[in-house]
């Protein structure tokens, strides 16, 4: 990539960025580390990246707080399937949920989500340690609304990613990579935080991705995460992921870094370029 070797000064703002964000979970990862139960946990993991569409992991942490309270102990896991009427008042105890585009689907993720592990038997959680990447990915596809008709499947990239990821960022299980087909590493996900650093702080490459499928813009990414960062590649993803990430009235990057004035990317030279949600 031309364009990193082109703007140091952007690449070393945005790798100390990364590094300063390196050990702080987002707001999903913070609510299921409150759950300590490992099968809840994971089981409300794969709920919350599958409810994560058109909305920030913020508003997921929420939804998934009240849906907890809805479905308390284990009964997410349980038959007797989910109350349609008591996941809609649950749901929309939170404000922002009423018309949102996943609000008709909730239940059935719920329920799929549910169904999902039953199948697998009591002993789940060791089934999916003893699994890979690239077994998972196709599993957890089979999910409602986790992408199964999508060549490369974001949803369950970010899932496997916040599995797999050490504590307190994620799950820490011990799922062992897949190196694709192709012989690369299996994929990093790709956030919305990642896409606006690309239009607002790198090359945007607008026309390119436009006139290319959804594996080849993928690969673009990850050689974007490796450049920016070499050999932590996995920091960026994370780091990314709060840049300019909607957060109540403020960025979630604002409030990670306790104000623009203390943030890499929010000091940058002018002469290089600053970032564009700049408040100090």
């Amino acid at each position: 990539m031309g364009y990193l070797q082109k703007n140091p000064l952007r690449v070393d703002a945005t790798r100390a960025f990364c590094q300063k964000l390196a050990q702080t979970p987002d707001a999903l990862g913070q609510e299921l580390s409150g759950i300590e139960d490992l099968e809840m946990r994971i089981a409300w993991a794969i709920v919350g990246e599958a409810l994560h569409q058109g909305v920030s992991y913020t508003g997921v942490a929420q939804l998934v707080a009240a849906l907890r309270c809805a479905l308390p102990g284990n009964q997410l896991l349980r038959l007797p399937a989910p109350k349609e009427e008591a996941i809609l008042h649950a749901m929309h105890s939170v404000p922002w949920t009423r018309h949102w585009t996943l609000e008709a689907h909730v239940l059935g993720i719920l329920t799929s989500v549910g169904d999902w592990i039953r199948r697998r038997g009591e002993q789940w959680v060791t089934t999916i340690e003893q699994s890979d990447t690239a077994c998972l990915w196709k599993e957890f596809g089979t999910i409602y609304f986790m992408g199964r008709n999508s060549l490369v499947r974001p949803k369950v990239l970010a899932l496997l990613f916040r599995l797999r990821q050490p504590q307190p960022l994620g799950l820490a299980l011990s799922i062992a990579e897949t190196r694709l087909r192709s012989g690369y590493p299996w994929p990093l996900p790709i956030s919305a935080g990642a896409r606006r650093w690309l239009h607002l702080l790198g090359p945007d490459p607008v026309r390119w991705m436009e006139s290319h499928e959804e594996p080849d813009r993928l690969r673009y990414y990850q050689k974007m995460f490796t450049g920016l960062w070499p050999g932590h590649a996995e920091a960026v993803v994370h780091g990314l992921a709060f840049f300019l990430e909607p957060h109540g009235t403020t960025p979630l990057c604002m409030e990670a870094m306790s104000g623009c004035a203390n943030c890499p990317i929010g000091q940058m030279n002018p002469m290089g370029g600053q970032c564009p949600g700049r408040r100090i």
